[in-house]
């Protein structure tokens, strides 16, 4: 999981494109359904070797695993934290075990996943992991 806060960049570096490292599966291909069904409100950042994608004021933090696989990392919404007053997001990974595979299944599990959390779903598909913080970059 990627450290926190890992906030997605300012616009303005869009990818549409990204190899499976050295494979000819391409995450652009695997997203199709989201841009389809999302359109010009999914936006796709990458910070590094981090892509971010953000729908909705919720984001999924996509990193690459040295086993070849990816991982996803699911933000919801930011909203105050009702203790504290501050800003904090929930964090969310998927209920299943492993990541998702360099490979069209997987590319299609992971856009399906994506699908259902911007959507809104969360239980059982996704586990709750903890609540961060925001920090003010003033």
């Amino acid at each position: 999981m990627a450290s926190w806060p890992v906030l997605c960049p300012a616009p303005g570096g869009s990818l549409t494109l990204m190899g499976a490292f050295g494979s000819t599966w391409s995450l652009a291909s695997a997203m199709a359904s989201l841009t389809e069904r999302f359109g010009d409100d999914l936006t796709l950042w990458r910070d590094g070797g981090t892509a971010c994608w953000r729908y909705d004021g919720q984001s999924v933090l996509i990193t690459a695993d040295p086993d070849g696989t990816v991982e996803a990392t699911f933000v919801d919404r930011p909203t105050l934290d009702a203790v504290s007053g501050n800003p904090a997001v929930a964090i969310y990974q998927r209920t299943a075990a492993g990541g998702y595979t360099l490979t069209p299944d997987g590319g299609s599990r992971i856009a399906d996943d994506m699908s259902a959390f911007f959507t809104g779903e969360r239980e059982t598909r996704f586990t709750f992991v903890s609540v961060e913080g925001l920090h003010s970059a003033a």
